[in-house]
């Protein structure tokens, strides 16, 4: 119950703060009445807009782009709303209606070897706009850093952060020496949502996987890259594994396993 109070809260302050993707929100939930379409418009191709970002190693926050949302009854259109690159579309895509279907299901699938306890510590490299965390912080009751390069991502983050539960970094998790100073200990779980699929190429990935699988006790992976897991971050055990419409579920065993008993 507490769990979900917060987290009306937390969409209230982006609701109230992003008043587009407010009113985006609002709309989608209009889409159960009778007759009522939205369709979203993009102005550029996305895929190849998210390929460019790969190739010059930028944010792929930047591939979201402007959009507008488009709303038809009955075949007539009633309305349509602009929602510009940046912090609208972003908090209309990556928080306002972020599922997290897919975290409740690793850590479903996880808990046949580990069980999240409260006060454990929970990082992202790649959080955007903190969404899952929140409901790690909000529903488990862990600590949670989430990191993301995309500064957009973050200032929507930080809007919903009004209880500074989770500290939030606007910074690349591959660069050297980031994990050593946002983890100098260690934490217990690193949580990856489909975000290996953008940096598994990039100079200094590999230097990346090894080290956070030897700051963590266990890793919960979400991915919709073709790749073996084994391959993408070989210094992990892999415990659980589950592939569900195309995507890549799993429970991983971190260095710090060996060394640490669970809080």
């Amino acid at each position: 119950m507490m769990g979900n109070l917060l987290n009306a809260v937390r969409f209230l302050r982006v609701m109230l703060r992003y008043r587009r993707a407010g009113a985006s929100f609002l709309l989608r939930g209009l889409e159960i009445v009778p007759g009522f379409r939205r369709k979203v418009v993009y102005l550029q191709d996305r895929y190849q807009v998210k390929q460019q970002m790969k190739l010059r190693q930028q944010s792929i926050g930047h591939a979201l782009g402007d959009r507008t949302i488009v709303c038809t009854w009955a075949g007539h259109q009633v309305c349509s709303l602009r929602l510009p690159e940046g912090v609208e579309a972003t908090a209309d895509q990556f928080f306002l209606n972020r599922p997290i279907r897919d975290a409740m299901h690793v850590i479903k699938l996880a808990s046949q070897f580990v069980q999240i306890r409260p006060g454990e510590l929970v990082f992202d490299p790649g959080c955007g706009a903190g969404r899952h965390l929140y409901y790690f912080v909000d529903s488990l009751g862990c600590r949670a850093i989430g990191i993301d390069i995309y500064k957009p991502a973050i200032e929507v983050a930080q809007t919903a952060n009004w209880d500074r539960r989770v500290r939030f970094l606007s910074q690349s998790s591959i660069e050297p020496g980031i994990l050593e100073s946002v983890l100098p200990q260690g934490c217990d779980y690193v949580f990856i949502n489909s975000w290996l699929n953008h940096i598994k190429d990039y100079p200094g990935y590999e230097e990346f996987a090894r080290r956070v699988v030897m700051k963590c006790r266990y890793l919960l992976v979400i991915t919709s890259t073709k790749d073996q897991l084994d391959r993408l971050l070989d210094l992990a055990e892999i415990l659980a594994h589950e592939v569900r419409d195309g995507t890549q579920f799993a429970l991983l065993r971190g260095s710090l396993s060996q060394t640490l008993s669970p809080t």
